[in-house]
């Protein structure tokens, strides 16, 4: 099923705007009716539905993503499969909707980081425990 404002996914999940779309699917904007809150929900494109490899990646990214507590990072709510669909609840994070791909590289000859105040320590803490979760993981 092709996603679209007014959908439900999961009994609970009602979209209301597309955030973006990307290589493997689609991120919206949804309220979830249960417990009333703004969510961000990932959906996979249809045409990945039929291969069980990548629905099985869909599934890892899902599970790994729920390991890494961080508050730089969203927090993964709920991963479900419908007919026709296959999707992952997050944590909406505020900001613009189409943010620009964002390139950062991290110096730390003094400890500072990158900018003031360590901004680039700021960046790189939650990637690097991302990192090490997953690697921890596999």
């Amino acid at each position: 099923m092709k996603p679209a404002v007014g959908q439900l996914y999961g009994d609970r999940y009602r979209l209301q705007l597309r955030i973006a779309i990307g290589g493997m699917g689609e991120v919206w904007q949804a309220e979830d009716e249960l417990i009333l809150r703004q969510v961000a929900i990932k959906i996979l494109k249809e045409e990945y539905l039929s291969d069980p490899a990548f629905l099985e990646r869909f599934r890892t990214e899902a599970r790994s993503a729920a390991l890494v507590e961080h508050e730089g990072i969203a927090n993964i709510y709920d991963y479900g499969e419908d007919t026709g669909s296959a999707y992952l609840v997050m944590e909406l994070v505020p900001g613009p909707a189409e943010s620009p791909q964002v390139v950062v590289t991290v110096v730390v000859e003094d400890g500072g980081g990158i900018g003031q105040n360590g901004t680039g320590n700021q960046i790189a803490a939650p990637i690097a425990k991302a990192v090490m979760k997953a690697a921890l993981n596999r």
